[in-house]
């Protein structure tokens, strides 16, 4: 990589580097292993999809909320590692990167990848299967897990963490536990850090978007206290009425600094298809 490139320069030519499977970044999952991600045409297409997004798009935004490379960062529901990848080509050897993520596979994935990077860690506990949307989308079965109202990160993570993020994981989870998950944010982000992360929030425009059929997606069931397409499997996408946004946040003792809108909707933000809530939680 050319060392005379700025961040945002090495970050694109990281995005379109063409590379052969043999060359492939260890940091990377192979599609096979990728749940997340859907079918490409090729390995080129398949690489890109999985560094634009978090390269181009959502670390820089991370960065102009006040990532600096000795930052920590904390990733919640971090997946494969697609910001774990970006912070990687970001962060100096003073930050740290923290993922947490349920998925057995994925998490064992990030600790070989990672394995020798003394200041990237990750940690999770594997959730119960009622609350895994994936593995009751595959059909699987196990006997026991954890309840994510039980999910305690403080555990792993003292209050150290400058900015903590996470992409398409509350729209995965029932509104008591994303209350719990933002109180706990109260013991792990130091003050004046902030909360970065995603939802789908039907305001009205969005109810006007999914009344007229122009959102991406339909919402045609309400389970609880959530909007959703599937009655069997309620967690695969989990939408919330912005006044139970707001009461989640209050609850939580959590100062909303913005909101920016998603493409889901009809609107966008530039970042992400979903709405973004950026927060602050008590001192």
């Amino acid at each position: 990589m050319p060392a005379s490139l700025s961040w945002k320069q090495r970050f694109r030519w990281l995005v379109t580097k063409t590379v052969s499977p043999d060359e492939m970044e260890p940091e990377i999952p192979s599609p096979r292993l990728n749940y997340n991600q859907p079918a490409s045409r090729d390995l080129a297409q398949y690489i890109a999809t999985f560094k634009n997004d978090a390269c181009l798009k959502e670390l820089p935004f991370l960065i102009e909320w006040g990532l600096r490379k000795d930052s920590v960062l904390f990733d919640y529901g971090c997946g494969l590692g697609r910001i774990a990848y970006a912070a990687s080509k970001y962060l100096g050897e003073g930050g740290r990167y923290i993922g947490y993520e349920p998925n057995a596979r994925a998490l064992s994935f990030l600790k070989t990848a990672y394995g020798k990077r003394s200041n990237f860690k990750f940690y999770g506990d594997v959730l119960t299967l009622d609350e895994d949307y994936i593995a009751v989308n595959r059909g699987e079965r196990r006997p026991e897990g954890k309840k994510s109202l039980d999910i305690l990160p403080q555990d792993y993570v003292d209050r150290v963490v400058d900015i903590q993020y996470s992409s398409s994981v509350l729209t995965h989870m029932w509104l008591d536990s994303i209350s719990r998950l933002l109180e706990n944010m109260n013991h792990v982000v130091k003050p004046g850090g902030v909360c970065v992360n995603t939802w789908l929030i039907v305001d009205d425009f969005a109810r006007y978007a999914l009344d007229c059929g122009v959102a991406d997606r339909s919402l045609p069931y309400k389970v609880k206290d959530a909007y959703t397409y599937s009655t069997e499997n309620p967690l695969m996408c989990t939408a919330y009425d912005l006044a139970d946004v707001l009461g989640a946040y209050s609850k939580a003792s959590h100062e909303v600094v913005k909101i920016l809108w998603g493409t889901w909707s009809g609107r966008g933000n530039g970042v992400h298809y979903q709405d973004i809530v950026v927060s602050r939680p008590r001192p």
